[in-house]
């Protein structure tokens, strides 16, 4: 561990940006360079913390907006972060299955002796008791069309919708969502990085030259291209966007 400091990392961007993707390579590739051992970093989902519907029927859960930040419970959230960085205790996140919409309680532990917090999430730079938590922050930005198809694809082989669904989902509350919550807090982020297809190796350069930075940290170019590179081959065919 290169530090005694825990570090909150959070990676932001409307749906299909790609910032799972990057968030995932930006850890493997930090494991390369040997900046953190897997065991000191911990990823966590926003997805995690969306509220259970399990009491309501399964037509009413069926017509719940879920690209909006009153359906995830955010001060859950604060806590989680605080609990880490802030106190050093261990916290038990929860889960969440789309499929019916409810919520999986106390699956996922975050060891409390993690040095790096890495946070995934489309409105993490909405709630200011969410980004006080976050040393670093990145926004991934991408074009209507890639993060649409994107969209499609992740839902049909990750979450069992169908492509007519998707879109449907996608006119009426992912791209309103988009416009109302994400993009007018994009530029909060420390770093905004485009991910179009073709640029996720230059967006991974560029945010992890940027977090090495901002950690403190000296990386010699050849180094960082070769776990950049590795980390790519190693996730080519496993990308989820």
């Amino acid at each position: 561990m290169h530090s005694q400091q825990k570090i909150g990392l959070g990676f932001t961007g409307a749906s299909g940006s790609g910032k799972s993707t990057l968030a995932k390579l930006t850890v493997r590739v930090l494991v390369l360079l040997g900046v953190f051992a897997d065991e000191q970093i911990a990823s966590v989902m926003l997805d995690w913390f969306y509220s259970c519907l399990a009491h309501l029927p399964l037509e009413e859960r069926a017509k719940t907006n879920f690209d909006e930040p009153a359906a995830l419970e955010h001060e859950l959230i604060a806590e989680m972060l605080e609990t880490i960085i802030v106190h050093g205790k261990d916290f038990v996140a929860p889960g969440y299955r789309f499929c019916d919409q409810t919520r999986l309680h106390r699956v996922n532990l975050i060891r409390s002796d993690v040095s790096m917090l890495v946070f995934d999430g489309i409105f993490l730079l909405v709630w200011p008791n969410v980004v006080a938590q976050l040393q670093i922050t990145i926004a991934v930005v991408a074009d209507h069309d890639v993060r649409l198809t994107r969209r499609i694809l992740r839902d049909k082989a990750v979450r069992g919708i169908d492509e007519a669904t998707t879109r449907k989902m996608w006119d009426e509350y992912v791209e309103p969502g988009n416009r109302r919550y994400i993009e007018p807090h994009v530029s909060k982020a420390d770093l905004i990085v485009e991910n179009n297809n073709g640029q996720l190796p230059r967006a991974l350069r560029e945010t992890v030259k940027f977090v090495l930075e901002k950690l403190g940290i000296s990386v010699d170019e050849v180094s960082r291209e070769s776990a950049i590179a590795r980390a790519l081959a190693e996730e080519q065919r496993k990308l989820i966007f």
